[in-house]
């Protein structure tokens, strides 16, 4: 199944959700596409972590979302556990 993310984004995102781990935090992440719409990463009290698309853009339809169990699931799915 093709992501959302590239690796880069993802080790991004991945890498400011480990940190915050450091002060009981979570993150919500924005990244800018080249097309106008955005990509958000938003990491949920729950654990959960929501990969989704806001604004106009020609890769992805807006609403479109991946959204995983924990931060080891979101890792586990771009290939990013060691």
């Amino acid at each position: 199944m093709i992501k959302m993310l590239d690796r880069a984004q993802a080790e991004a995102a991945f890498s400011a959700m480990v940190a915050m781990n450091n002060v009981c935090g979570t993150v919500h992440v924005r990244m800018g596409l080249k097309d106008d719409g955005h990509l958000h990463v938003a990491e949920h009290r729950d654990g959960r972590v929501h990969v989704y698309i806001r604004g106009s853009t020609s890769r992805y339809r807006v609403g479109t979302s991946e959204c995983y169990t924990s931060q080891n699931a979101f890792a586990k799915a771009y290939g990013l556990e060691d």
